[in-house]
């Protein structure tokens, strides 16, 4: 079901503190849970309850785990917006990277077999999707490049509570898991 823009953007601009409410909330919602959100988070046009619950769910902002299902979750596409919005990174694993070069290495696969075939719209359609997969690569690394930075400038700024060692321990982790094994994929040399 597709969903009309106009009425998708009217909608959040009325219900910033609601969407980010729910977008900062992990795992599955119940109607209950989600009608308390609603209610700690009221609408500026003083809309009722039970609008914004049906406008949540034919806008698609939440979408139900199992068809028919009573569980419902914030549809991952609010979450990558109120990311990008509110400036939240969110580290990519690399394990999602090599993903993304596997599927390069498809769509290479494709394109030199449609170069051989000269079938240009399978050309075309290999390139567009080369094109999109690095995109995806390199906003990913991007926002792993700042959400490391983030952590580690929030460890630094830290003062009670955490040792030297523990903060020492964290950015080496973070080191370890996210950027040695980003920069072992992404350098010419590498993988």
């Amino acid at each position: 079901m597709r969903v009309h823009p106009e009425r998708f953007f009217r909608f959040c601009l009325g219900h910033v503190p609601l969407l980010r409410s729910l977008a900062e909330r992990p795992g599955e919602l119940s109607e209950a849970e989600v009608y308390r959100v609603i209610q700690a988070n009221p609408s500026r046009e003083g809309e009722a309850v039970e609008t914004a619950w049906r406008n949540l769910t034919e806008l698609q902002i939440l979408i139900p785990t199992e068809p028919g299902g009573d569980l419902f979750i914030v549809a991952d596409p609010i979450h990558r917006l109120m990311a990008y919005l509110f400036d939240e990174a969110h580290a990519t694993t690399p394990e999602i990277v090599r993903g993304y070069i596997l599927s390069l290495e498809t769509n290479h696969s494709q394109l030199g077999r449609a170069i051989d075939a000269e079938d240009i719209a399978s050309v075309q359609l290999a390139l567009e999707d080369i094109q999109r997969t690095l995109r995806r690569i390199r906003a990913d690394v991007e926002e792993t490049h700042r959400c490391v930075l983030s952590e580690v400038s929030l460890f630094k700024a830290e003062r009670r509570g955490v040792t030297v060692k523990q903060k020492f321990r964290r950015i080496r982790q973070w080191m370890d898991s996210y950027v040695a094994p980003m920069v072992e994929i992404v350098k010419v040399e590498g993988n």
